[in-house]
């Protein structure tokens, strides 16, 4: 979402791809930055000894013993640039045309294929989405779809956008939408394909 809001572009990935095609978006979309959990540092290690992407930084979510950079650490780093009076990331100026995030198909008849979506993409998707879902500054979204879906991406920077709390479980339960005791804030709004719903549920 910071991403999304300053002049970089975003590249969410299916981590439950195998390395050669995790390492095939990277290259093809030429990311610079990864930002990734524990539970991927192998596949982080082997893909940073390969060297056939164009990373230059790995950002780890979590302390770690492979000596890779937390997330935390960034966030320590920007707020004292902020503190210093570098305002260089709040007065980025957008290009409503510029490429603004990247989204890989399923490559269900061959490799997958890069969909290029810019600022004014997602806006016009968000601002269609606000039409349809009416919801207040308590509203909590349960985030079930993958980032790496259109849908589930666009549909979480709408609840942000809009400044609403959301909330988007790293390992969701069989059926949350029978388990609201599990969260602080139970949901009201759950974003799923229908199918899982009627899998689940």
């Amino acid at each position: 979402f910071a991403v999304a809001c300053g002049v970089g572009i975003i590249v969410p990935l299916d981590k439950g791809l195998p390395i050669d095609e995790i390492e095939y978006s990277l290259q093809k979309s030429k990311t610079d930055l990864v930002i990734f959990d524990t539970d991927y540092i192998e596949i982080m290690n082997t893909i940073k000894e390969r060297n056939s992407t164009t990373l230059s930084d790995y950002i780890c979510m979590k302390e770690n013993n492979q000596n890779y950079s937390t997330i935390k650490e960034f966030i320590k780093i920007g707020n004292k640039e902020l503190n210093k009076g570098n305002k260089n990331f709040v007065n980025s100026m957008i290009n409503p045309d510029d490429l603004s995030l990247i989204l890989f198909t399923s490559g269900t008849t061959s490799l997958a294929k890069a969909v290029m979506l810019t600022q004014t993409n997602i806006l016009v998707s968000v601002n269609a989405v606000s039409k349809i879902i009416d919801v207040t500054p308590k509203d909590v979204s349960l985030a079930i779809l993958p980032f790496h879906h259109t849908f589930g991406a666009l549909s979480l920077m709408y609840f942000l956008t809009a400044w609403r709390s959301s909330l988007a479980p790293r390992k969701p339960p069989q059926c949350p939408i029978r388990q609201p005791s599990r969260y602080q804030d139970p949901p009201c709004a759950y974003l799923s394909y229908k199918s899982v719903s009627d899998r689940d549920c």
